[in-house]
């Protein structure tokens, strides 16, 4: 049966997993599931089933590689949208038969997590090393996070975000905050109060790369908790 949808047991494969908010309808959930489904299904090239409160697919990597299979996901979550139906959705690395399904499942399910219940799809492939240790991460790395760094992103975040939001631009643009006022659509002297904000309450020098990157692992850790 595996053969004949093009999974076997030294070919390339993703594992899927896609879930929805919690809804109290539990019918709707169901509609939901069933078009999630259908619109990962492609007769022939891997198996789809509804599993408890999520959908898993197991889909042979397209020949001409991964992009390709991952636009096709991609393509059928998007569909979706026009049908009131946002589901989260994580894609597995590229794997090497169904054997390593198992793994690839639970690969799955950490990029789903990152989405933090926003609609999507995310790939592990597509995921930073940092994203990726911050869902792997226990209560005692949460524990390491100094209190006014925790204070400071909990505070942030309940107002809106907008320090978090400039420090991750002025990484993301290489430290360069010029480039991130524009980014952020404002001026460049209010990128540098932003950050003359965030070292006064959480104490570090953002610009020091091993004390920038301490700091934004804690934000993503306190941004990630469920505590």
């Amino acid at each position: 049966m595996l053969a004949d949808v093009g999974v076997s047991e030294d070919s390339p494969l993703v594992v899927v997993a896609g879930s929805f908010t919690v809804n109290a309808d539990q019918s709707a959930d169901r509609a939901s599931q069933a078009m999630l489904r259908s619109a990962l299904n492609n007769p022939g090239r891997g198996l789809v089933v509804v599993r408890h409160d999520e959908v898993v697919a197991v889909m042979p990597v397209d020949p001409t590689g991964e992009e390709r299979t991952l636009a096709r996901i991609r393509a059928g979550v998007a569909s979706l949208s026009g049908r009131g139906v946002f589901p989260s959705v994580g894609v597995s690395s590229v794997r090497r038969g169904f054997l390593d399904v198992p793994e690839a499942y639970e690969e799955a399910r950490l990029a789903r997590r990152s989405l933090r219940g926003r609609a999507g799809v995310q790939s592990l492939s597509t995921m930073s090393t940092l994203d990726y240790l911050v869902q792997t991460h226990d209560r005692t790395a949460r524990r390491l996070v100094r209190p006014e760094v925790r204070a400071f992103v909990q505070e942030d975040l309940a107002s809106g975000g907008t320090f978090v939001e400039t420090l991750r631009q002025y990484v993301a643009c290489d430290l360069n905050a010029k480039l991130a006022a524009m980014a952020l659509h404002v001026h460049a002297n209010t990128v540098y109060y932003r950050l003359e904000r965030i070292a006064e309450r959480t104490g570090c020098d953002v610009r020091r790369v091993e004390e920038l990157i301490d700091l934004l692992l804690a934000v993503s850790l306190v941004s990630g908790s469920s505590d």
